[in-house]
């Protein structure tokens, strides 16, 4: 049986944003691209789960963003 495909997702401008922010100002920090791109100060663990579940971080460790967490 193969796997389902999923529906490609249409990032938002902000969701852009971040990641934009996240791999040039931010080096990497999740919260600190979050604030940049105008989410609030605790939401961006909200936006990393997004972008996993739209696919965009699947080749991501978990671990890469642990020195981030709360």
């Amino acid at each position: 049986m193969l796997p389902e495909k999923r529906q490609k997702q249409e990032l938002s401008t902000q969701q852009k944003t971040f990641i934009d922010f996240l791999f040039g100002e931010a080096q990497g920090n999740p919260k600190k691209a979050g604030e940049l791109a105008g989410y609030s100060e605790h939401s961006y663990p909200k936006v990393i789960k997004s972008l996993n579940e739209a696919s965009l971080f699947v080749d991501v460790s978990p671990s890469f963003f642990e020195p981030f967490s709360l």
